[in-house]
């Protein structure tokens, strides 16, 4: 009953993040010329939305090779092409799974048949993806201070209050383990084991330097894809308003509200872009180019899962076949004792 239930309670929650985010799209979308639209896609530069997706699969190398690190540094050792490979996968789940997160448990499967414990592997992902949202953080409010002039003040406002209020609440849990009266509190001891695989982390030397700088280069490239869609469609708006705007839509976006952060993705883009003096139908389309990249950066991710899928199904049928085999339990027995 209660596993019926658990299962009604997801498929319910994926289909609303559905209807949410076909709701926005819809209402974006009425107000807009279809036309104009689908012009503008015809006329679109082949060569810059093909460097605006190159832009997303480097993001997406340099995020997987940051994961290696993090979790090299905790003792989770695995070549970085494992990481790279189950992060792709990760991107790509979180293109078919409600939210912007979903691939995250993916990789925790992946890091479950390296032999690692489920608490260890939440953890992991966790603290990959905190290390993330921090530097995303950082980025936002770096931007409010580069283009005072592009938004009303009090939008400025409110996301440096956002950011500032993220970047404290991370570096309040990074230093939660060197508080001796909390670390006796059995009731945060979760966040007290987060706390200190960040301190490993971030006392790693020369290693953090790296984990931070491909962190921020992540972003960039991201901010840098859309910016070379939007010179792919012919809107000039400049590199600036980008480095502004669009790391707080991003940020916007890892709330699981919608499917894949679609719709929310596109009201934050057309909201403040437009407060930023651009016009709708175009970022409405740069938004959605934008998300069809994303979604093409990360089928190499649905390329490794099947080589995965296809791996296991042949080790089980070996293992069956070597188990049918009169002597098969035997030789397997023989060659683990020889293998210890």
């Amino acid at each position: 009953m209660f596993i019926g239930s658990h299962l009604w309670n997801r498929r319910t929650k994926a289909l609303l993040k559905l209807l949410l985010s076909v709701l926005i799209l819809f209402w974006l979308l009425r107000t807009v010329h279809l036309s104009d639209i689908l012009s503008a896609v015809r006329s679109a530069s082949r060569g810059l939305l093909a460097l605006a997706v190159l832009c997303q699969v480097t993001s997406n190398l340099l995020a997987g090779f940051r994961w290696y690190l993090t979790m090299d540094i905790l003792d989770m050792q695995a070549p970085p092409s494992f990481f790279v490979r189950s992060f792709f996968k990760g991107t790509f789940f979180n293109q078919i799974l409600p939210g912007s997160i979903g691939g995250d448990g993916v990789r925790m499967l992946d890091l479950k048949t390296l032999g690692y414990g489920a608490s260890d592997a939440v953890e992991g992902v966790i603290i990959d993806r905190g290390i993330g949202l921090l530097c995303l953080l950082v980025l936002c409010l770096s931007g409010t201070f580069l283009g005072t002039d592009l938004l009303p003040p009090a939008v400025f406002r409110g996301i440096r209050v956002l950011c500032i209020s993220g970047i404290f609440g991370f570096l309040l849990l990074a230093i939660l383990c060197r508080v001796p009266i909390l670390r006796k509190l059995r009731w945060i001891s979760f966040l007290t084991r987060i706390s200190e695989k960040i301190w490993r982390v971030f006392s790693a030397g020369h290693r953090t330097g790296v984990i931070l700088s491909f962190s921020v280069i992540v972003h960039i490239l991201a901010i840098f894809s859309i910016y070379f869609i939007s010179q792919s469609i012919g809107q000039n708006l400049g590199l600036l308003i980008f480095l502004v705007i669009f790391p707080s839509v991003v940020l916007l976006t890892v709330i699981p509200v919608s499917f894949a952060g679609w719709g929310v993705r596109e009201g934050a883009m057309v909201g403040l872009f437009m407060s930023a003096g651009a016009d709708k139908a175009p970022i409405l389309l740069i938004s959605i180019l934008y998300g069809l990249a994303v979604m093409l950066a990360s089928f190499p991710g649905f390329i490794f899962w099947l080589t995965r899928k296809e791996e296991k199904e042949k080790r089980l049928h070996q293992t069956d076949c070597a188990n049918s085999h009169p002597f098969g339990q035997a030789n397997n027995t023989n060659a683990r004792l020889k293998y210890e």
